[in-house]
């Protein structure tokens, strides 16, 4: 409903206070990939401008990660993947600035009435529009709006902004409408505006009563006798759409049966701009089709800024569809631009990718003494999760480490691909001291075919995981140096500090010792010694892949 007032106001950006969390969800426990489902969820209602939910100042040299809070998610510097954020960053900076070009594309603006309060969500006013194809999109409008901003063009609602519905409905609930309101709805189907609703019965304001509820009453036999225009009775919403040609702006068939891909819409004096997410934790192959006639289908990755033209696509009465594959939580910018030459329907738009070779190691990994790790890099004959490790500097660690190796290849393929399989939580990829940038989704794969070569080859992986299991390390292995309060947050139990300690400011300023072994400092207790861990560091495989 942001959005359907930007919309209706003219305003570009919609700004949401974006990922907050409720625990157990937040408490260190999110990474970059998990908000960006929570951002392209978003991204599909109009949002285009996130505020992360909550940026804590840290103004603490030593302590990490320092100042919490229970409520909201821990997006702040000292978070262990706060460094790793750019390619993330990236994304949604990519995304942000194409959801602001151009118009959005919505079908049906929904008047919600003037009672007070209004209840307009999925079980208030427009439950009804809720029941139409997804395809069908909507935005919903206050009277003001209404009166001072809608006239008609062509038969569509229009406002000065440029942005355009093709009717207006007013729901069932709407029973009272302000005779003022219900005068310019006359003049809109007298323009050629298409409305559906039941007529109102008196008006919600007891302004010039009871002479207000006759005019309703006048007013509404004049428009509902069907002498001046397109009106139809609520129930007939779908026959109205039908009646205007109005198919749906986007639709996929898939033949994953749970599959569920959302989308929004924006269209420029040029292009049509359409952002498609899987919403799904799972790969999904579907066919999509956009109601774009005649236009070259192109699609933008945000998370690469790759920009490619879609290999296979087909035009057909009014419509493309074309097959996409989407990786898990995947998302992609299909632009309409160019007109289309040809329609093209063979192939697939994505590289069917094979595994050419693993990487086994052995690995030499270095973690950070100041998180607990070892001095001396630890050899990994094989890849294995930290917090299964013999080794409690290991098995508790919490930050980054390095992960090298060497690996030889006998045949150079026209182009190479590393997947590091499964990643906990996030990577940085060198290969022959040449920076690939950051993995931080699932798939954790990378072109890597300018840096490798033939024969022998250096391979640098920096891997974060999250601060729970040091957390958990510091209660099962030191006595407590600090005084709790219970905290207590609906069915989530933790505690809140009670004060600064007494030791906490020599030992801040590098002047003093922490009384005990532990590493972490927070200001909230997110965890006990009885918690599980969680899985951590480069599982694996690794693997080199080819098409």
């Amino acid at each position: 409903f942001c959005a359907s007032a930007a919309h209706g106001y003219g305003q570009v950006v919609v700004h949401s206070e974006a990922a907050t969390a409720y625990p157990p969800s937040g408490i260190f426990v999110e990474t970059p990939a998990s908000i960006r489902e929570l951002v392209n969820a978003n991204f599909c209602t109009g949002i285009n401008n996130h505020w992360m939910h909550v940026f804590l100042h840290q103004p603490w040299q030593r302590a990490e990660p320092g100042l919490t809070w229970s409520w909201g998610l821990q997006f702040q510097r000292n978070n262990t993947w706060f460094e790793k954020l750019g390619g993330w960053s990236a994304y949604v900076a990519r995304s942000q600035y194409l959801l602001r070009q151009g118009l959005p594309v919505v079908d049906i603006v929904c008047f919600i009435g003037e009672a007070v309060p209004t209840a307009a969500g999925p079980s208030g006013s427009v439950k009804e529009l809720n029941s139409l194809p997804a395809g069908i999109d909507y935005d919903v409008c206050n009277a003001e709006i209404i009166l001072t901003r809608m006239s008609v063009k062509n038969g569509r609602i229009v406002l000065p902004d440029g942005m355009s519905y093709a009717l207006l409905y007013v729901p069932p609930k709407v029973e009272a409408m302000r005779p003022e309101v219900l005068r310019k709805i006359r003049d809109l189907v007298r323009d050629g505006a298409t409305v559906v609703g039941n007529r109102p019965t008196a008006s919600p304001s007891l302004q010039n009563y009871p002479a207000c509820d006759a005019e309703v009453k006048h007013l509404a036999d004049e428009i509902w006798d069907g002498k001046i225009g397109r009106v139809y009775p609520a129930n007939a919403l779908k026959r109205a759409i039908s009646d205007l040609g109005l198919v749906e702006d986007f639709s996929f068939t898939s033949a994953n049966s749970d599959a569920l891909i959302e989308y929004y819409h924006r269209r420029t004096a040029d292009a049509d701009i359409y952002f498609v997410a899987n919403r799904r934790a799972v790969a999904v192959e579907a066919a999509c089709t956009f109601r774009v006639d005649g236009r070259l289908p192109e699609l933008w990755h945000p998370d690469t800024g790759r920009i490619e033209p879609a290999g296979a696509y087909e035009i057909k009465n009014g419509r493309t569809t074309l097959p996409l594959r989407f990786d898990p939580h995947d998302a992609m910018f299909v632009v309409f631009r160019k007109p289309a030459s040809e329609q093209v329907m063979r192939g697939k738009d994505w590289l069917e990718l094979k595994p050419v070779q693993e990487v086994t190691g052995p690995w030499q990994v270095r973690f950070d003494p100041k998180r607990g790790g070892s001095s001396e890099p630890v050899t990994f004959e094989k890849l294995q999760d930290w917090s299964k490790h013999d080794d409690p500097g290991i098995r508790y660690y919490s930050g980054a480490a390095t992960y090298l190796c060497r690996f030889q290849i006998a045949n150079r393929k026209p182009q190479i691909f590393l997947d590091l399989g499964e990643v906990r939580e996030v990577a940085e990829v060198k290969v022959n001291g040449t920076n690939l940038g950051i993995l931080w989704k699932t798939p954790s794969r990378v072109d890597i075919t300018e840096a490798v070569r033939t024969g022998e080859n250096a391979l640098e992986i920096e891997v974060v995981n999250l601060w729970v299991n040091r957390m958990i390390g510091d209660e099962r292995m030191y006595p407590d140096d600090i005084e709790w309060i219970p905290q207590a947050m609906g069915e989530w139990k933790g505690f809140g500090m009670k004060r600064l300690p007494d030791w906490f400011a020599d030992w801040d300023a590098g002047r003093g010792k922490r009384p005990t072994g532990r590493i972490v400092f927070s200001t909230t207790k997110f965890f006990s010694a009885k918690d599980a861990l969680v899985p951590s560091g480069l599982i694996g495989p690794v693997k080199l892949l080819s098409d």
